[in-house]
């Protein structure tokens, strides 16, 4: 009985506490929704006076058009945009209030969904401008806006309690306000001109107003009590004692050196400290100075230096590196010597010493170990261009500082520092060097991220967060471009195929309905170069199980009856009940492929005198002779008309049709695509080498080896279906390659292409020390 009592009280306790969190649930989400309003009153503000300002902006450029066209552009979108003003502003509103309730209603991050092959499909350089209009007011935006946009992005995360809201979630963030206008801007039916002078005004108007906005709520939601004493400039100092896994220096304590790990110890660090103590040899340097693994000294006197002294020292080193030789080009051409930082340090701490020597802490000395031989691996990592490793070595102080300051960073996913490195490490992959280093977007901000860390990382370890944020805008706005252009790449090689495809199956049709058939020239050539393009432009539309395609393939096999011997009465009188109709079929589909209306008649003219000779053919009762008269009146006989390849002089050529634009052959993008379809013999294939190949996956990325200088890199567009062929594009989403499973195999035996391996930097890394170390102690 004592135990219901305890558990009703348990449970009396639990209820409590659930409608204490729900009621302080719903003034967050008030709170919420009040900053929603807010914020929506002044946007809808500065949007109606963008409007009233784009109604004079378009009259104005009107005005200064040189010609009438350009006049009618502007005034035609002036009317436009009056006519639907009230509709765009009602739309981005319901918009801009629908990414507050998905918010407020789920429980999971909401990730925007890649645009598939259909929405893609129609992309045009218009398109793409305005694409390239909204990612420039963003990125913009969100690099003026980031203090306040971050600190905006806290508050709201502590107001809703569901999913993490960050500055690229932020439902009034730029990529958010953005994204909405160009989607309302769908409605308008404007040319190009004027949607971009609309997009202009936009971030004139309201996007330009965005840091304002993001101040006032910030203040609004402070004097409210929303995280009140939260600030970007709130730094702790080096020495100021912080928790575990904080972003500044662990505690100098007096007794750290000899104290084992400290309180900054996880568990990847722990275990590759074990690893790195049964190994040996890595510190074999420090026992022969006298120093043991304890961090007492042995023969001689030795003080362990406090680790604030350690960064300080590795803040400088940063701070001079030696410079990396560059080519021509301005890229930098070799890898810089590989430097024991230890040793380095110890030696700095000594040179000008007088008595006794210093040295690291066990702790120190094994973290900075272990961020050399992670660094060993990124040097001698293949799937890296030379010129970019070079660069990322030159992260390995700071990352060593990282590691002594927080020891998560062997262990946490999610460390920013780590994470910058995988990203940099990922986007540099698929980097082939190209022109002058001074024009290299890619190697450009590589360049700047290690510079921006080199000049201003002391012991914050937020700087990282900051750089892997911009690093990631950027390699969005990349990504977005690349995508584009990637689609309609893909959309022109999936046509083509199509066509291949359609092309190999009306060749086949038109042969199986002509096996061992004896037909006229005039017939055959009609089938094989005008009634071909008939069922081609069928396939292609609606497919060979659609009604028009059967028809069509109907009316083939009736012609060809037609022009075969009647021997008997019956067949001569379907042939005369048939003729009217096949002519106005034969006709119909040959209008729908631009025949020439001449050629035409003269094929009809020659099929009747074929139709003549076959109805004056003698039945089994009819006198032969009387037959043979009336042929050699004719002028021409059967056998004349069945004999293949020959056509009457009249008749014009009818390879003569203009081609479809979807047949293969007739000019169109893939003439112009750089395609490399090399090394077709497939002698050096087996099993081993279709295994690597089926296993790429969309996203893969090989290197291709022309020659002993000359390479590039690509990714693994798509497989095409049903041909099975491996589309292949350059980062910026241009094709570059295109082989079969088979040519792709062989490639891959010769050497020619080089599979690469995309995982995560840092990981591979980690795993490559880890099984080092494990071999060592074997």
């Amino acid at each position: 009985m004592s135990g219901t009592k305890q558990d009703g009280v348990k449970l009396a306790s639990i209820a409590g506490l659930g409608q204490r969190d729900r009621a302080q649930d719903a003034r967050f989400s008030a709170r919420f929704r009040n900053v929603q309003e807010k914020a929506r009153l002044r946007l809808m503000d500065v949007l109606a006076r963008m409007f009233d300002q784009a109604d004079d902006a378009l009259f104005e450029m009107a005005d200064r058009s040189p010609s009438n066209h350009d006049q009618n552009i502007y005034f035609e979108s002036m009317r436009e945009l009056r006519i639907k003003r009230r509709g765009m502003e009602m739309e981005f509103v319901q918009i801009y209030d629908l990414v507050f309730r998905q918010l407020e209603n789920t429980t999971e991050v909401i990730v925007e969904p890649e645009a598939d092959a259909a929405s893609l499909s129609l992309v045009n350089d218009n398109e793409i401008e305005e694409v390239l209009a909204v990612e420039g007011m963003v990125t913009r935006s969100m690099t003026e806006c980031a203090d306040e946009l971050s600190l905006l992005s806290m508050r709201f995360d502590s107001l809703l309690n569901r999913v993490p809201i960050t500055i690229a979630n932020n439902p009034i963030g730029p990529q958010q306000i953005c994204d909405a206008f160009a989607q309302t801007c769908g409605k308008l039916d404007v040319d190009i001109k004027a949607r971009l002078l609309v997009l202009k005004l936009f971030d004139i108007f309201v996007v330009r107003e965005l840091p304002k906005l993001y101040q006032t709520l910030n203040r609004d939601l402070a004097e409210e009590g929303v995280l009140t004493n939260i600030s970007l400039a709130d730094r702790a100092p080096r020495d100021r004692p912080q928790a575990a896994g904080s972003s500044s220096a662990a505690p100098d304590d007096e007794n750290y050196a000899g104290s084992g790990l400290g309180t900054n110890t996880d568990g990847m660090f722990s275990e590759l400290q074990g690893l790195l103590q049964r190994a040996g040899g890595f510190n074999a340097g420090r026992s022969a100075e006298g120093v043991g693994r304890d961090g007492q000294a042995g023969t001689g006197q030795v003080q362990i230096v406090r680790r604030a002294m350690v960064l300080d020292l590795l803040t400088n080193l940063q701070n001079y590196l030696p410079g990396a030789a560059t080519d021509d080009s301005g890229y930098l051409s070799d890898l810089p010597e590989r430097q024991d930082l230890r040793k380095l340090i110890e030696e700095t701490l000594n040179q000008d010493a007088e008595e006794g020597r210093y040295a690291l802490g066990e702790v120190d000395e094994d973290a900075i170990n272990i961020v050399s031989l992670l660094f060993q691996f990124v040097l001698e990592d293949d799937n890296l261009p030379v010129p970019l490793k070079s660069l990322l070595s030159q992260l390995q102080v700071p990352m060593a500082k990282v590691a002594l300051i927080d020891k998560s960073f062997f262990g946490k996913n999610s460390h920013p520092a780590r994470k910058l490195l995988n990203q940099m490490a990922h986007a540099g992959i698929g980097w082939s060097p190209s022109g002058k280093a001074d024009r290299d977007f890619l190697y450009r901000k590589f360049k700047q991220s290690v510079e921006t860390i080199l000049n201003t990382f002391d012991d914050d370890i937020g700087i990282f967060q900051s750089v892997l944020a911009d690093f990631l805008s950027f390699m969005e706005n990349e990504r977005r471009r690349a995508n584009i252009v990637e689609q309609r790449t893909l959309d022109t090689a999936k046509g083509r195929e199509r066509a291949e495809i359609a092309q190999d199956t009306v060749a086949a049709t038109i042969d199986a309905c002509t096996a061992g058939k004896s037909l006229p020239g005039v017939v055959s050539e009609l089938l094989q170069h005008a009634w071909s393009k008939v069922l081609f432009l069928i396939y292609a539309r609606e497919g060979e199980t659609s009604g028009t395609w059967k028809a069509a393939c109907r009316v083939m096999d009736e012609l060809i009856w037609s022009v075969q011997p009647k021997p008997t009465a019956p067949e001569r009188q379907r042939l005369t009940t048939l003729q009217p109709g096949l002519f106005k079929s034969i006709r119909s589909g040959l209008s729908r492929v631009g025949f020439s209306h001449f050629a035409m008649n003269h094929f009809f003219e020659q099929l009747e005198a074929i139709y003549s000779c076959l109805l004056e053919q003698p039945t089994a009762t009819t006198d032969s002779s009387a037959a043979a008269s009336r042929e050699q009146a004719s002028g021409t006989t059967l056998d004349d008309m069945l004999s293949s390849g020959k056509t009457h002089s009249d008749v014009p050529n009818l390879k003569s049709v203009p081609e479809s634009p979807l047949v293969p052959g007739s000019g169109g993008a893939a003439n112009n695509e750089d395609v490399l379809n090399e090394n077709d013999e497939n002698d050096d294939v087996d099993e081993a080498m279709l295994s690597a190949v089926d296993s790429l996956s969309t996203g893969s990325w090989v290197q291709f080896n022309q020659g002993e200088e000359a390479s590039f890199r690509c990714r693994l567009a798509a497989v095409l279906k049903p041909s099975g062929r491996y589309i292949f594009v350059n980062r910026t989403g241009k094709k570059v390659a295109e082989w079969t499973r088979e040519q792709l195999a062989s490639n891959v035996a010769k050497d020619i292409v080089k599979l690469l391996d995309d995982r995560q930097l840092f990981d591979r890394a980690l795993e490559s020390v880890i099984s080092q170390l494990q071999q060592s102690q074997q």
